[in-house]
């Protein structure tokens, strides 16, 4: 039975849980900044909290668009609605009516409730299944229940988790359910089911395998962590590997169409990077100083490689410097110590090394090919390194009791906010820090003149910190508005456009963004290389550079010029005046420009 502590426990977080999704879901909430599309076609929209984030183009330009265009074409697996009648069943898990769909549980709500609440549920399901499956993946590791939910509370509100959460949401908030199924069929062999299921919705909810390994070495080392070696028998150890197999096969066959036409091509197929990275060194410190490098309106101070919110933020919270700060007069470096911690931790001390070396050093792409490391940007691995220093802080920290002080956690944010004013030498650019510092050190002493342990006084820290940084950074926007039809001078415009010629030309509407609202228009997001389309316009150019071109996923812009140009990997623009006279005209004498 439950200790009655524990019992109140669970009651306090389902109530906590149960009452948000009643919230959210009735107001059709989601963390979409979708209102900066609704703007673009002339429609007054705000978010009903925050501010809808011009970064997140992945998701307003993309994601929901097409998520729109899959309501408007019934479901269906192939886009009707679009011009280029593309395949939907691609990296986003989109709410396609197929047999994926036993897979794709947080997109059920489309079965049976009107698309602005599914795409609610949607959304909050994905939260509801992180904050969960962090708290128990960490209980694993030794903290007690209520620290565990507040500091999987904490990871949410994480620079990294916020700023990508909206299309790799999936990836984050599945991973702890692998890592936990995988566990459990220790216990009971039937959880090989359990794994197989988890693994597969965790891809199928969005295929990005950078993410996904980063995350998976972190796991790693959490399971070498919370696993008893006994436990690592020979059965054990088949029915996950058959569970994993049977995931990657069902995995590979859903998206085989999908990987046959991306594995070969220019942009993202073929990338092959080695170690390093300009931004490696500062990532790696915001680990210590989460809110080192942006201001309080999460402009990025960094100014070497054009970084952005996305690509600097990191997976971690303030645990690492409080226990550092807090406790490090405590260490003790005898070599026998350091010998047996050595032994206890080797798996998760190779993972770290690994990790860290591919992070900070110029490593060769071919070196990095047999761990599979050449196919992960240095800045994504970052996302599964915060996550293994957070793992090894939580073991660190249950083993670990001293009395705080509130002198001493004064002269902590005193620290804090002097090394912040170092790197960003502005009081106003320090806004969000002194606030946050202001709010974290005054639950930090209400917890120790509570007489809380030392555990709960740092992660409850950890949590306010969070939530005084990143809570705002997502906005709350009313989903109903993103799939409701609007009567604009613009939309108006597209239908006459389009009853006259069949499609639009949309060049005023990046993204899918015109499609989504159920126009046929040439302005579009080609998740997969449309070249049998394009050959029939360009048939002039010659193969080797329509191939370099072409053979990409990317966004097609129009614009006034004459040539076709390429100015990131991800977009092609090409002259308006080669769609004047239709589709079926072929367009000469159009030169590429870099």
């Amino acid at each position: 039975m439950f200790a009655k502590s524990s019992v109140k426990v669970n009651a306090a977080i389902f109530a906590v849980v149960v009452s948000c999704a009643f919230v959210y879901i009735l107001n059709a909430w989601s963390p979409s900044s979708y209102s900066l599309a609704l703007n673009a076609i002339g429609v007054e929209s705000t978010p009903d909290f925050g501010h809808a984030r011009q970064i997140r183009t992945d998701e307003y330009w993309v994601q929901t668009p097409l998520t729109q265009a899959l309501v408007n074409n019934h479901f269906q697996r192939i886009n009707t609605t679009s011009l280029y009648q593309e395949d939907l069943r691609i990296n986003y898990g989109l709410p396609i009516f197929d047999w994926g769909m036993i897979f794709k549980p947080t997109q059920w709500g489309y079965i049976f409730l009107p698309a602005p609440y599914a795409f609610s549920l949607y959304y909050f399901s994905l939260f509801a299944l992180f904050i969960i499956g962090y708290q128990l993946f960490f209980e694993k590791l030794g903290l007690e229940r209520k620290s565990a939910f507040v500091f999987s509370v904490a990871l949410y509100f994480s620079g990294a988790i916020q700023a990508w959460w909206t299309v790799n949401a999936s990836t984050f908030a599945f991973f702890p359910w692998v890592m936990l199924s995988l566990l459990a069929i220790r216990s009971n062999l039937l959880y090989g089911i359990a794994l197989y299921y988890s693994l597969i919705a965790w891809q199928f909810g969005n295929l990005y395998p950078p993410f996904s390994y980063a995350l998976g070495l972190a796991g790693l080392a959490w399971l070498f962590k919370v696993a008893e070696r006994k436990d690592l028998c020979l059965k054990v150890m088949a029915i996950a590997a058959i569970a994993g197999i049977l995931a990657v096969v069902t995995v590979w066959f859903y998206f085989s169409d999908y990987i046959h036409m991306m594995k070969d091509t220019v942009y993202p197929g073929m990338r092959n990077v080695g170690g390093g990275s300009a931004l490696s060194v500062p990532m790696l410190f915001s680990l210590l100083v989460p809110s080192a490098w942006y201001d309080s309106n999460f402009e990025v101070l960094i100014t070497s490689g054009s970084p952005n919110i996305c690509e600097i933020s990191t997976f971690s919270t303030l645990l690492p410097s409080l226990l550092l700060f807090f406790t490090f007069s405590k260490w003790r470096f005898e070599p026998s110590l350091i010998t047996a911690s050595l032994k206890r931790n080797c798996v998760p001390l190779a993972v770290f090394f690994i990790m860290l070396s591919w992070i900070v050093m110029n490593i060769p792409a071919d070196a990095g090919k047999y761990l599979f490391l050449n196919k992960v940007v240095p800045n994504r691995l970052l996302l599964g390194f915060g996550l293994l220093l957070s793992i090894l802080c939580v073991s660190r920290l249950v083993k670990t009791s001293i009395t705080l002080s509130v002198s001493k956690v004064i002269l902590y944010w005193i620290v804090y906010l002097l090394v912040c004013l170092i790197i960003k030498q502005s009081l106003i650019a320090m806004k969000m820090d002194i606030i946050a510092a202001a709010v974290t050190a005054t639950v930090m002493i209400l917890l120790i003149k509570s007489r809380h342990s030392f555990s709960l006084i740092l992660i409850g820290g950890c949590c306010a910190f969070s939530l005084s940084t990143f809570a705002l950074f997502n906005p709350l926007q009313d989903a109903r508005p993103i799939f409701e039809k609007h009567d604009t001078e613009l939309t108006r415009q597209l239908t006459e456009e389009q009853k006259q010629h069949g499609f639009v030309l949309g060049s005023n509407l990046p993204g899918a963004i015109a499609n989504g609202i159920g126009f046929r228009s040439v302005a579009h997001v080609n998740t997969t290389p449309r070249l049998d389309f394009w050959k029939k316009k360009f048939s002039d150019l010659p193969a080797p550079l329509f191939n370099g071109i072409f053979n990409r996923y990317a966004h097609i812009q129009l614009h006034a010029e004459d040539y076709i140009s390429t100015p990131s990997a991800d977009v092609i623009r090409l002259p308006e005046r080669c769609f004047l006279n239709g589709l079926d005209s072929k367009c000469v004498n159009v030169e590429f420009k870099h």
